[in-house]
Protein backbone atom coordinates (compact mmCIF):
# COMPACT_ATOMS: atom_id res chain seq x y z
CA UNK A 1 0.00 0.00 0.00
CA UNK A 2 1.11 3.56 -0.65
CA UNK A 3 2.39 5.35 2.46
CA UNK A 4 1.21 8.82 3.47
CA UNK A 5 3.73 11.62 4.01
CA UNK A 6 4.06 10.99 7.78
CA UNK A 7 4.44 7.25 7.36
CA UNK A 8 6.84 7.68 4.46
CA UNK A 9 9.07 9.96 6.53
CA UNK A 10 9.00 7.48 9.43
CA UNK A 11 9.84 4.62 7.13
CA UNK A 12 12.76 6.41 5.47
CA UNK A 13 14.17 7.47 8.86
CA UNK A 14 13.86 3.95 10.30
CA UNK A 15 15.36 2.38 7.18
CA UNK A 16 18.32 4.73 7.24
CA UNK A 17 18.96 3.94 10.90
CA UNK A 18 18.45 0.20 10.35
CA UNK A 19 15.63 0.28 12.87
CA UNK A 20 12.83 -2.18 12.14
CA UNK A 21 10.93 -3.96 14.90
CA UNK A 22 8.93 -7.15 15.24
CA UNK A 23 6.37 -5.82 17.72
CA UNK A 24 4.27 -8.97 17.71
CA UNK A 25 7.31 -10.97 18.84
CA UNK A 26 8.07 -8.39 21.51
CA UNK A 27 4.50 -8.51 22.76
CA UNK A 28 3.68 -12.23 22.50
CA UNK A 29 7.15 -13.77 22.43
CA UNK A 30 7.74 -14.42 26.13
CA UNK A 31 8.54 -17.97 27.15
CA UNK A 32 6.10 -19.12 29.82
CA UNK A 33 6.79 -21.79 32.41
CA UNK A 34 3.90 -23.80 33.85
CA UNK A 35 4.26 -25.59 37.19
CA UNK A 36 1.81 -28.09 38.66
CA UNK A 37 2.13 -29.61 42.12
CA UNK A 38 -0.32 -32.02 43.71
CA UNK A 39 -0.40 -33.96 46.98
CA UNK A 40 -3.07 -36.40 48.12
CA UNK A 41 -3.61 -38.62 51.14
CA UNK A 42 -6.08 -41.53 51.45
CA UNK A 43 -6.83 -43.56 54.54
CA UNK A 44 -9.40 -44.79 57.05
CA UNK A 45 -10.63 -47.71 59.07
CA UNK A 46 -13.68 -49.96 59.14
CA UNK A 47 -16.02 -47.03 59.93
CA UNK A 48 -14.29 -43.99 58.47
CA UNK A 49 -12.55 -43.25 55.19
CA UNK A 50 -11.02 -39.98 54.07
CA UNK A 51 -9.40 -38.33 51.09
CA UNK A 52 -7.30 -35.16 51.39
CA UNK A 53 -5.63 -33.35 48.52
CA UNK A 54 -3.99 -30.05 47.71
CA UNK A 55 -2.82 -28.51 44.47
CA UNK A 56 -0.74 -25.59 43.25
CA UNK A 57 -0.61 -24.33 39.70
CA UNK A 58 1.42 -21.42 38.34
CA UNK A 59 1.29 -20.40 34.67
CA UNK A 60 3.40 -17.61 33.23
CA UNK A 61 1.86 -15.87 30.23
CA UNK A 62 3.48 -15.25 26.87
CA UNK A 63 2.83 -11.51 27.43
CA UNK A 64 5.02 -9.86 30.06
CA UNK A 65 3.12 -9.26 33.29
CA UNK A 66 0.40 -11.85 32.61
CA UNK A 67 -0.16 -15.20 34.26
CA UNK A 68 -2.43 -17.39 36.35
CA UNK A 69 -2.08 -18.91 39.82
CA UNK A 70 -4.37 -21.56 41.27
CA UNK A 71 -4.45 -23.10 44.75
CA UNK A 72 -6.91 -25.73 45.92
CA UNK A 73 -7.66 -27.87 48.95
CA UNK A 74 -10.10 -30.77 49.03
CA UNK A 75 -11.33 -33.01 51.83
CA UNK A 76 -13.80 -35.92 51.59
CA UNK A 77 -14.82 -37.85 54.71
CA UNK A 78 -17.22 -40.82 54.88
CA UNK A 79 -18.19 -42.03 58.34
CA UNK A 80 -20.57 -44.78 59.44
CA UNK A 81 -22.09 -43.67 62.74
CA UNK A 82 -23.93 -46.96 63.23
CA UNK A 83 -24.67 -49.94 61.01
CA UNK A 84 -27.76 -48.08 59.78
CA UNK A 85 -26.55 -44.46 59.66
CA UNK A 86 -23.74 -43.02 57.57
CA UNK A 87 -22.68 -39.48 56.75
CA UNK A 88 -20.46 -38.11 53.97
CA UNK A 89 -18.90 -34.66 53.76
CA UNK A 90 -17.15 -33.18 50.72
CA UNK A 91 -15.36 -29.81 50.87
CA UNK A 92 -13.37 -27.89 48.28
CA UNK A 93 -11.59 -24.54 48.60
CA UNK A 94 -10.21 -22.72 45.55
CA UNK A 95 -8.11 -19.57 45.39
CA UNK A 96 -7.01 -18.19 42.04
CA UNK A 97 -5.46 -15.02 40.69
CA UNK A 98 -5.21 -14.01 37.05
CA UNK A 99 -3.20 -11.14 35.57
CA UNK A 100 -5.14 -10.76 32.37
CA UNK A 101 -3.42 -7.93 30.54
CA UNK A 102 -5.52 -6.12 27.95
CA UNK A 103 -6.44 -8.60 25.24
CA UNK A 104 -9.46 -9.60 23.11
CA UNK A 105 -11.31 -7.38 20.68
CA UNK A 106 -12.38 -3.83 21.49
CA UNK A 107 -14.01 -0.82 19.89
CA UNK A 108 -11.36 1.73 20.87
CA UNK A 109 -8.23 0.19 19.29
CA UNK A 110 -6.38 0.06 22.62
CA UNK A 111 -5.95 -3.69 23.34
CA UNK A 112 -2.67 -5.29 22.32
CA UNK A 113 -3.76 -7.18 19.23
CA UNK A 114 -6.05 -4.49 17.83
CA UNK A 115 -3.44 -1.75 18.30
CA UNK A 116 -0.68 -3.87 16.74
CA UNK A 117 -2.80 -4.64 13.67
CA UNK A 118 -2.60 -0.96 12.70
CA UNK A 119 1.00 -0.34 13.83
CA UNK A 120 3.80 -0.52 11.19
CA UNK A 121 7.10 -2.09 12.17
CA UNK A 122 9.11 1.03 11.43
CA UNK A 123 7.52 3.40 13.95
CA UNK A 124 9.19 3.91 17.33
CA UNK A 125 7.20 2.80 20.41
CA UNK A 126 9.96 2.02 22.91
CA UNK A 127 10.46 4.04 26.07
CA UNK A 128 12.98 6.88 26.04
CA UNK A 129 14.17 9.47 28.55
CA UNK A 130 10.86 11.34 28.25
CA UNK A 131 8.69 8.24 28.55
CA UNK A 132 6.78 6.31 25.90
CA UNK A 133 6.10 8.06 22.59
CA UNK A 134 2.54 8.18 21.27
CA UNK A 135 1.59 5.75 18.55
CA UNK A 136 0.89 7.88 15.44
CA UNK A 137 -1.14 5.16 13.73
CA UNK A 138 -3.72 4.08 16.30
CA UNK A 139 -5.18 5.00 19.69
CA UNK A 140 -2.60 3.36 21.94
CA UNK A 141 1.03 2.40 22.33
CA UNK A 142 0.71 -1.34 23.12
CA UNK A 143 4.16 -1.51 24.77
CA UNK A 144 3.16 1.33 27.09
CA UNK A 145 -0.18 -0.32 27.85
CA UNK A 146 1.50 -3.64 28.64
CA UNK A 147 4.05 -2.08 30.99
CA UNK A 148 1.92 0.47 32.85
CA UNK A 149 -1.65 -0.86 32.92
CA UNK A 150 -2.95 -3.52 35.28
CA UNK A 151 -5.95 -5.81 34.84
CA UNK A 152 -6.35 -8.61 37.36
CA UNK A 153 -8.96 -10.67 39.14
CA UNK A 154 -8.93 -12.75 42.31
CA UNK A 155 -11.35 -15.56 43.14
CA UNK A 156 -12.11 -17.30 46.41
CA UNK A 157 -14.56 -20.18 46.28
CA UNK A 158 -15.70 -22.55 49.01
CA UNK A 159 -17.94 -25.52 48.14
CA UNK A 160 -19.33 -27.95 50.70
CA UNK A 161 -21.79 -30.83 50.48
CA UNK A 162 -23.09 -33.20 53.13
CA UNK A 163 -25.17 -36.39 52.80
CA UNK A 164 -26.95 -38.28 55.57
CA UNK A 165 -28.20 -41.80 54.77
CA UNK A 166 -30.20 -43.59 57.46
CA UNK A 167 -32.03 -46.93 57.29
CA UNK A 168 -35.35 -46.44 59.11
CA UNK A 169 -36.89 -49.86 58.47
CA UNK A 170 -35.50 -53.14 57.22
CA UNK A 171 -37.00 -56.58 56.66
CA UNK A 172 -36.52 -59.51 54.31
CA UNK A 173 -38.63 -57.87 51.59
CA UNK A 174 -38.57 -54.14 52.38
CA UNK A 175 -36.05 -51.40 53.20
CA UNK A 176 -36.90 -47.78 53.95
CA UNK A 177 -34.22 -45.10 53.96
CA UNK A 178 -34.06 -41.42 54.77
CA UNK A 179 -31.63 -39.51 52.55
CA UNK A 180 -30.78 -35.89 53.25
CA UNK A 181 -28.43 -33.86 51.12
CA UNK A 182 -27.40 -30.24 51.43
CA UNK A 183 -24.63 -27.96 50.34
CA UNK A 184 -23.53 -24.46 49.52
CA UNK A 185 -21.29 -22.70 47.04
CA UNK A 186 -19.80 -19.41 48.25
CA UNK A 187 -18.05 -17.54 45.41
CA UNK A 188 -16.32 -14.15 45.69
CA UNK A 189 -14.62 -12.28 42.88
CA UNK A 190 -12.52 -9.11 43.09
CA UNK A 191 -11.55 -7.35 39.90
CA UNK A 192 -9.06 -4.52 39.59
CA UNK A 193 -8.11 -2.57 36.48
CA UNK A 194 -5.85 0.48 36.58
CA UNK A 195 -4.97 2.63 33.59
CA UNK A 196 -2.70 5.53 34.68
CA UNK A 197 -3.11 8.99 33.21
CA UNK A 198 0.16 8.85 31.23
CA UNK A 199 -1.28 6.17 28.90
CA UNK A 200 -1.89 7.50 25.41
CA UNK A 201 -5.59 6.60 25.41
CA UNK A 202 -6.14 8.09 28.90
CA UNK A 203 -5.54 11.72 27.91
CA UNK A 204 -9.25 12.55 28.05
CA UNK A 205 -10.20 10.46 31.09
CA UNK A 206 -6.95 11.46 32.82
CA UNK A 207 -6.52 7.98 34.24
CA UNK A 208 -9.07 5.32 35.14
CA UNK A 209 -9.37 2.87 38.03
CA UNK A 210 -12.02 0.13 37.97
CA UNK A 211 -12.64 -1.79 41.18
CA UNK A 212 -15.28 -4.51 41.27
CA UNK A 213 -16.53 -6.97 43.83
CA UNK A 214 -19.03 -9.80 43.38
CA UNK A 215 -20.35 -12.33 45.87
CA UNK A 216 -22.57 -15.26 44.99
CA UNK A 217 -23.95 -17.63 47.61
CA UNK A 218 -26.01 -20.62 46.47
CA UNK A 219 -27.25 -23.28 48.85
CA UNK A 220 -29.68 -26.15 48.52
CA UNK A 221 -31.21 -29.04 50.44
CA UNK A 222 -33.09 -32.20 49.46
CA UNK A 223 -34.88 -34.47 51.96
CA UNK A 224 -36.32 -37.76 50.73
CA UNK A 225 -37.71 -41.11 51.79
CA UNK A 226 -36.95 -44.15 49.62
CA UNK A 227 -38.57 -47.56 50.02
CA UNK A 228 -37.42 -50.66 48.18
CA UNK A 229 -39.91 -53.55 48.16
CA UNK A 230 -38.82 -56.93 46.71
CA UNK A 231 -41.26 -59.74 47.56
CA UNK A 232 -39.60 -62.00 44.92
CA UNK A 233 -36.81 -62.03 42.40
CA UNK A 234 -39.36 -61.30 39.68
CA UNK A 235 -40.82 -58.13 41.17
CA UNK A 236 -39.17 -55.02 42.61
CA UNK A 237 -40.79 -51.73 43.57
CA UNK A 238 -38.89 -48.54 44.46
CA UNK A 239 -40.93 -45.66 45.89
CA UNK A 240 -39.49 -42.22 46.64
CA UNK A 241 -40.84 -38.91 47.86
CA UNK A 242 -39.17 -35.73 48.98
CA UNK A 243 -38.85 -31.97 49.07
CA UNK A 244 -36.18 -29.67 47.64
CA UNK A 245 -35.16 -26.09 48.15
CA UNK A 246 -32.60 -23.98 46.29
CA UNK A 247 -31.56 -20.47 47.27
CA UNK A 248 -29.41 -17.88 45.55
CA UNK A 249 -28.03 -14.54 46.74
CA UNK A 250 -25.96 -12.39 44.37
CA UNK A 251 -24.36 -8.99 45.02
CA UNK A 252 -22.15 -7.11 42.56
CA UNK A 253 -20.57 -3.68 43.05
CA UNK A 254 -18.56 -1.90 40.35
CA UNK A 255 -16.79 1.44 40.84
CA UNK A 256 -15.31 3.28 37.86
CA UNK A 257 -13.15 6.27 38.78
CA UNK A 258 -11.55 8.75 36.38
CA UNK A 259 -9.34 11.86 36.60
CA UNK A 260 -6.96 9.98 38.87
CA UNK A 261 -4.26 11.57 40.96
CA UNK A 262 -1.01 10.43 39.36
CA UNK A 263 0.16 7.08 40.72
CA UNK A 264 -2.92 6.56 42.92
CA UNK A 265 -5.15 3.60 41.98
CA UNK A 266 -7.66 3.95 44.86
CA UNK A 267 -11.09 5.08 43.65
CA UNK A 268 -11.26 7.76 46.36
CA UNK A 269 -8.19 9.42 44.79
CA UNK A 270 -10.17 10.55 41.76
CA UNK A 271 -12.03 13.57 40.45
CA UNK A 272 -15.05 11.55 39.27
CA UNK A 273 -16.60 8.29 40.44
CA UNK A 274 -19.39 6.24 38.85
CA UNK A 275 -20.68 3.39 41.06
CA UNK A 276 -23.19 0.66 40.12
CA UNK A 277 -24.63 -2.18 42.16
CA UNK A 278 -26.74 -5.21 41.23
CA UNK A 279 -28.35 -7.45 43.84
CA UNK A 280 -30.79 -10.31 43.44
CA UNK A 281 -32.15 -13.19 45.47
CA UNK A 282 -34.30 -16.19 44.62
CA UNK A 283 -35.78 -19.26 46.26
CA UNK A 284 -37.08 -22.33 44.41
CA UNK A 285 -39.10 -25.05 46.16
CA UNK A 286 -40.04 -28.49 44.88
CA UNK A 287 -41.99 -31.59 45.89
CA UNK A 288 -41.52 -34.90 44.08
CA UNK A 289 -43.07 -38.38 44.05
CA UNK A 290 -41.77 -41.29 41.98
CA UNK A 291 -42.56 -44.97 41.56
CA UNK A 292 -40.37 -47.45 39.69
CA UNK A 293 -41.33 -51.08 39.15
CA UNK A 294 -39.18 -53.86 37.68
CA UNK A 295 -40.91 -57.05 36.48
CA UNK A 296 -39.14 -60.35 35.72
CA UNK A 297 -35.88 -58.40 35.33
CA UNK A 298 -37.04 -57.36 31.87
CA UNK A 299 -39.76 -54.71 32.16
CA UNK A 300 -39.24 -51.36 33.90
CA UNK A 301 -42.10 -48.97 34.55
CA UNK A 302 -41.48 -45.47 35.92
CA UNK A 303 -43.96 -42.78 36.87
CA UNK A 304 -43.58 -39.59 38.80
CA UNK A 305 -44.72 -36.05 39.41
CA UNK A 306 -42.96 -32.90 40.49
CA UNK A 307 -44.39 -29.66 41.90
CA UNK A 308 -42.25 -26.53 41.62
CA UNK A 309 -42.57 -22.90 42.62
CA UNK A 310 -40.16 -19.96 42.53
CA UNK A 311 -39.89 -16.45 43.92
CA UNK A 312 -39.22 -15.34 40.33
CA UNK A 313 -42.74 -16.34 39.21
CA UNK A 314 -45.51 -13.78 39.09
CA UNK A 315 -47.32 -15.78 41.77
CA UNK A 316 -44.50 -16.90 44.05
CA UNK A 317 -46.77 -19.19 46.10
CA UNK A 318 -48.20 -21.17 43.16
CA UNK A 319 -46.93 -24.69 42.48
CA UNK A 320 -46.69 -25.89 38.88
CA UNK A 321 -47.30 -29.57 38.10
CA UNK A 322 -44.84 -31.59 35.96
CA UNK A 323 -45.46 -35.32 35.27
CA UNK A 324 -43.15 -37.97 33.84
CA UNK A 325 -43.48 -41.61 32.80
CA UNK A 326 -41.35 -44.26 31.15
CA UNK A 327 -41.47 -47.86 29.95
CA UNK A 328 -38.65 -50.12 28.83
CA UNK A 329 -38.85 -53.77 27.79
CA UNK A 330 -35.78 -55.95 27.34
CA UNK A 331 -36.98 -58.61 24.89
CA UNK A 332 -33.87 -60.76 25.24
CA UNK A 333 -34.70 -61.37 28.90
CA UNK A 334 -38.22 -62.62 28.13
CA UNK A 335 -38.87 -66.35 28.24
CA UNK A 336 -40.34 -66.45 24.74
CA UNK A 337 -37.29 -64.81 23.13
CA UNK A 338 -35.25 -67.36 21.17
CA UNK A 339 -33.37 -65.25 18.59
CA UNK A 340 -29.65 -66.11 18.45
CA UNK A 341 -28.80 -62.83 16.69
CA UNK A 342 -29.32 -60.31 19.49
CA UNK A 343 -27.38 -60.40 22.73
CA UNK A 344 -29.48 -57.50 23.97
CA UNK A 345 -32.57 -55.77 22.55
CA UNK A 346 -34.39 -53.22 24.65
CA UNK A 347 -37.38 -51.12 23.52
CA UNK A 348 -38.08 -47.89 25.41
CA UNK A 349 -40.45 -44.93 25.46
CA UNK A 350 -40.53 -41.98 27.86
CA UNK A 351 -42.42 -38.75 28.40
CA UNK A 352 -41.66 -35.91 30.79
CA UNK A 353 -42.23 -32.25 31.55
CA UNK A 354 -40.01 -29.65 33.18
CA UNK A 355 -40.17 -25.93 33.89
CA UNK A 356 -37.80 -23.02 33.32
CA UNK A 357 -38.31 -20.15 35.74
CA UNK A 358 -38.42 -16.48 34.61
CA UNK A 359 -35.41 -14.23 35.03
CA UNK A 360 -35.01 -12.33 38.29
CA UNK A 361 -36.93 -9.08 38.37
CA UNK A 362 -39.06 -9.77 35.28
CA UNK A 363 -42.28 -9.35 37.29
CA UNK A 364 -41.30 -5.90 38.64
CA UNK A 365 -40.67 -2.44 37.23
CA UNK A 366 -37.12 -1.64 38.27
CA UNK A 367 -36.28 1.91 39.32
CA UNK A 368 -33.42 4.13 38.19
CA UNK A 369 -32.04 7.25 39.86
CA UNK A 370 -32.01 10.76 38.42
CA UNK A 371 -30.58 14.09 39.53
CA UNK A 372 -31.97 17.45 38.47
CA UNK A 373 -30.47 20.56 40.01
CA UNK A 374 -29.16 18.62 42.96
CA UNK A 375 -32.55 17.04 43.65
CA UNK A 376 -32.49 13.26 43.45
CA UNK A 377 -35.34 10.88 42.80
CA UNK A 378 -36.41 7.65 41.14
CA UNK A 379 -38.11 6.89 37.85
CA UNK A 380 -39.10 3.57 36.20
CA UNK A 381 -36.48 1.90 34.08
CA UNK A 382 -37.12 0.96 30.44
CA UNK A 383 -38.21 -2.62 31.32
CA UNK A 384 -41.86 -3.16 32.18
CA UNK A 385 -42.78 -5.75 34.79
CA UNK A 386 -45.16 -8.65 34.12
CA UNK A 387 -47.14 -9.44 37.26
CA UNK A 388 -48.47 -12.69 35.75
CA UNK A 389 -45.14 -13.99 34.42
CA UNK A 390 -44.96 -17.79 34.65
CA UNK A 391 -42.35 -20.48 33.94
CA UNK A 392 -42.08 -21.85 30.45
CA UNK A 393 -42.96 -25.54 30.18
CA UNK A 394 -40.92 -28.12 28.26
CA UNK A 395 -42.55 -31.42 27.25
CA UNK A 396 -40.59 -34.20 25.57
CA UNK A 397 -41.66 -37.55 24.15
CA UNK A 398 -39.02 -39.99 22.97
CA UNK A 399 -38.96 -43.60 21.83
CA UNK A 400 -36.25 -45.93 20.61
CA UNK A 401 -34.31 -49.12 21.09
CA UNK A 402 -30.88 -50.38 22.18
CA UNK A 403 -29.45 -53.41 20.41
CA UNK A 404 -26.30 -55.45 20.85
CA UNK A 405 -25.04 -58.30 18.61
CA UNK A 406 -21.95 -60.45 18.07
CA UNK A 407 -21.23 -60.84 21.76
CA UNK A 408 -21.42 -57.13 22.44
CA UNK A 409 -19.00 -56.15 19.67
CA UNK A 410 -21.67 -54.15 17.81
CA UNK A 411 -23.98 -51.82 19.75
CA UNK A 412 -26.71 -49.69 18.19
CA UNK A 413 -28.83 -47.00 19.84
CA UNK A 414 -31.72 -45.37 18.02
CA UNK A 415 -34.03 -42.62 19.33
CA UNK A 416 -36.67 -40.34 17.86
CA UNK A 417 -38.00 -37.44 19.91
CA UNK A 418 -40.26 -34.44 19.90
CA UNK A 419 -39.80 -31.55 22.32
CA UNK A 420 -42.31 -28.76 22.76
CA UNK A 421 -41.91 -25.57 24.77
CA UNK A 422 -45.06 -23.65 25.69
CA UNK A 423 -45.43 -20.29 27.48
CA UNK A 424 -42.07 -19.43 25.95
CA UNK A 425 -40.23 -16.66 27.86
CA UNK A 426 -39.48 -13.80 25.48
CA UNK A 427 -38.69 -10.09 25.59
CA UNK A 428 -41.02 -8.00 23.49
CA UNK A 429 -41.39 -4.30 22.78
CA UNK A 430 -44.67 -2.99 24.27
CA UNK A 431 -46.62 -0.12 22.77
CA UNK A 432 -44.57 3.08 22.67
CA UNK A 433 -47.32 4.94 24.52
CA UNK A 434 -46.65 2.75 27.58
CA UNK A 435 -43.35 4.52 28.18
CA UNK A 436 -41.43 1.22 28.22
CA UNK A 437 -39.20 -0.31 25.57
CA UNK A 438 -39.12 -3.98 26.63
CA UNK A 439 -41.03 -6.51 28.71
CA UNK A 440 -40.70 -10.20 29.60
CA UNK A 441 -43.79 -12.17 28.54
CA UNK A 442 -44.96 -15.76 28.08
CA UNK A 443 -45.54 -15.83 24.33
CA UNK A 444 -45.25 -18.37 21.57
CA UNK A 445 -44.48 -22.07 21.34
CA UNK A 446 -41.41 -23.91 20.11
CA UNK A 447 -41.22 -27.41 18.66
CA UNK A 448 -38.10 -29.44 18.05
CA UNK A 449 -38.11 -32.87 16.39
CA UNK A 450 -35.12 -35.06 15.89
CA UNK A 451 -33.52 -38.44 15.48
CA UNK A 452 -30.38 -39.79 17.15
CA UNK A 453 -28.42 -42.80 15.95
CA UNK A 454 -25.28 -44.12 17.68
CA UNK A 455 -23.21 -47.09 16.47
CA UNK A 456 -20.36 -48.46 18.57
CA UNK A 457 -18.22 -51.33 17.28
CA UNK A 458 -15.22 -53.20 18.58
Amino acid sequence: AELGPVALADFQEAKAAGRMYDYEKEMFGETGLTRNTGLSLVGGNERTSFFLSGGLKDEEGIVKGTGYEYKSLRANVDHRITDNIKVAVSTTYINSEADRGLTNNDNNSVSYGVALSATPNFTELHRNALGYPDNKYTASNPLQTRDLANNSEKVNRFITGITLDAILQKSDVSTTRFIGRGGFDNYTLKTSAYFPNELQFMQTAEGTSVQGYAKSLNYNVILSLVNNFSPSDKFNLTSSAGITQENGDFDNILNVASKMIAGQPNVDQAGALSPTQLRNKFQDNGIFLQEEATLIDAITLTGGVRLDRSSNNGDASKFYFYPKAGLSVNLTRMDFWKSPLFDNLKLRVAYGQAGNFPAFGSRFELMSIFNIGGNVGLYPAIARGSKNIAPERTSELEAGFDASILGGKVNLEFTVYEKRITDFLLQRAPAGSSGFSQQFVNAGNLRNRGMEVSLNTT
